[in-house]
């Protein structure tokens, strides 16, 4: 910028016509805006997602380790210990399947799944982040100790 005397001690500022730094800054914040914030709201969407899906498979894990208790029968304290779980994790426990199933050779499969539209925040298009219709699924297979009083 050159600076123009008009009389003794007075100058103002005269602008050339290349003159462009307000018009850099506003494309830097819109560039940084439309760039950082998909990015920023990803990282959180497939973080909550992480975290969800570890969850299940706590829950899955809890309820196995519940249904393989020596004398246990049904799988009532399995379903008890899942909704524990998701209960203290502020899940509702509603939006939750639960399946327990019996496998060949004492195994027990137990396995927590939901939709990701029902626990998660959908901050993102389907391209970007997951679908509303991602299925989340947790699942655990333990085996359930012989009684050490059988003959």
């Amino acid at each position: 910028m050159k600076w123009v005397s008009i009389t003794g001690n007075a100058a103002i500022r005269r602008r050339r016509p290349n003159d462009r730094s307000g018009a850099e800054v506003l494309e830097a914040a819109l560039v940084l805006f439309f760039v950082l914030m998909p990015l920023i709201l990803g990282m959180v969407e497939y973080g909550l997602l992480f975290h969800l899906t570890h969850t299940l498979q706590g829950a899955a894990r809890e309820g196995a380790r519940a249904r393989v208790v020596l004398g246990v029968n049904d799988n009532t304290s399995a379903l008890a210990a899942v909704n524990n779980v998701l209960t203290n994790v502020q899940i509702d426990t509603t939006k939750i399947t639960t399946a327990i199933n019996p496998l060949s050779g004492g195994y027990y499969e137990v396995t927590v799944a939901a939709r990701w539209g029902d626990l998660g925040m959908v901050l993102l298009p389907p391209p970007l982040g997951p679908d509303a219709n991602h299925q989340i699924v947790g699942r655990a297979v333990m085996k359930k100790e012989p009684d050490p009083t059988a003959p």
